[in-house]
């Protein structure tokens, strides 16, 4: 489909396998999980298939901000790069500013 990401997803998805769970079947941190989970692998193997000082994440949409999050949650200097397709962030809200989860998920 022209102007779509599903060329670039299947592409990248053939290339290294990896799938991530999606909403609504699969709630938030389901992704999130899955993304750990393969970092997690990528590190715990460094002998393996994988450069592990080339490793880089990115997506689109709301999973560019699972690649945002990702990149400040693992050790410092496991991403080379992140790229974030049309993230969908809110830098304006700081500290006291920014709403608190009134239900926990």
């Amino acid at each position: 489909m022209f102007g779509s990401d599903s060329e670039f997803c299947r592409k990248t998805n053939r290339g290294t396998g990896v799938m991530c769970h999606i909403a609504p079947e699969a709630p938030f941190p389901a992704a999130y999980d899955d993304l750990c989970d393969v970092v997690a692998h990528i590190l715990a193997n460094p002998d393996g298939y994988y450069d592990t000082s080339r490793i880089t994440v990115g997506k689109f949409s709301a999973g560019a901000a699972l690649a945002l999050v990702i990149n400040v949650t693992m050790p410092e200097d496991t991403f080379r790069a992140v790229t974030a397709f049309y993230a969908i962030t809110n830098l304006l809200l700081t500290g006291s500013d920014c709403p608190t989860i009134l239900k926990p998920i």
